[in-house]
């Protein structure tokens, strides 16, 4: 549930040891995945720090790998899955111009890219040694 009121930290990290109770009896790491962990512009939800408060509430001793593309691209990308999806707003209005008035707000706000702030949040509440950053870009990959 995405209501924070709602949130039952020791519910949902019941949930995540019977789901990785199997993985672990087979000596395997368990990885929970969801490419909307640091927020869904195309449905206007950014709630990456809400995610990492409540991940950090369920699972604190959690190892965390957060992979990023080039901001770009990025853009891009989320831009052709709103108009698969049905999206019919043009590029410019979906990123916006930065000269919106204060009412409008694009699909896609810019501060939603600047993954150093996330990178910086999450290495925080996990601390640096149980967190990996992986760069990609069209052309390799790095980590960091």
């Amino acid at each position: 549930m995405s209501d924070g009121f709602y949130f039952d930290r020791n519910a949902v990290a019941a949930r995540l040891e019977a789901a990785a109770k199997p993985i672990h009896d087979r000596n395997l790491i368990p990885v929970w995945s969801d490419e909307t962990f640091l927020g869904e512009p195309i449905s206007r939800r950014y709630d990456a720090h809400a995610n990492a408060l409540r991940l950090h509430a369920a699972l604190p001793d959690a190892k965390v790998l957060i992979t990023i593309r080039e901001q770009k691209a990025m853009a891009y990308s989320l831009y052709v899955e709103y108009v698969r999806q049905g999206g019919f707003a043009s590029l410019t209005e979906f990123i916006g111009t930065g000269q919106e008035e204060l009412a409008y707000s694009p699909f896609l706000r810019l501060d939603h890219l600047l993954f150093d702030r996330a990178v910086a949040f999450y290495q925080s509440l996990f601390g640096r040694e149980k967190f990996k950053l992986l760069k990609m870009n069209h052309k390799s990959l790095s980590y960091a």
